[in-house]
């Protein structure tokens, strides 16, 4: 019989164990020595443990919620429902079944004519005897004095506190 195995020539060959590539057959000394030796025994089964865990599969992914799910969609639907709410109608445009024919009258319209009344003038005395007229034109009087139009001086005059230049 041979020299049994150290655990520093075991060891380049645990993960091939744990793998499955060795098996008693093909290597009895290495598994004489993995039978005896806890610590090469603790480095198989955590390569047995590594293995496992690579070979299983992956956990399913969380799926995000249903906020997160239509949260990069948002600003495309508002886009759309702001077009839908601003896009211009076009007017349905209904034309008459049959033409309507327009006549214009055979006589014309009297036109109403409003007399326009004629000025209302007061001649007024003054005490020195001279004479000024009111003139009244609608809404509006008017101080004339035949005196300053004969000058040919104007002074500015005032009725009803509107000042009147002639």
């Amino acid at each position: 019989m041979s020299e049994a195995m150290t655990c520093a020539e075991a060891e380049p060959l645990l993960p091939l164990v744990a793998d499955g590539a060795l098996d008693p057959d093909s290597d009895p000394q290495l598994f004489a020595h993995l039978a005896t030796c806890a610590d090469c025994q603790r480095i198989v089964a955590t390569h047995d443990l590594i293995g496992l865990a690579l070979r299983a599969p992956a956990p399913p992914a969380r799926r995000p919620s249903v906020i997160l799910r239509f949260w990069p969609a948002l600003p495309v639907a508002a886009a759309a429902a702001l077009a839908f709410a601003l896009w211009p109608t076009t007017p349905v445009v209904v034309a008459p079944q049959t033409p309507t024919i327009v006549h214009a009258p055979a006589v014309a319209p009297p036109v109403v004519v409003t007399p326009v009344a004629p000025p209302r003038v007061i001649a007024l005395a003054q005490a020195d005897g001279t004479q000024i007229y009111l003139v009244q034109s609608g809404e509006h009087w008017t101080v004339v004095n035949p005196a300053d139009l004969d000058s040919g001086a104007q002074k500015p005059q005032t009725a009803n506190g509107v000042q009147v230049r002639y």
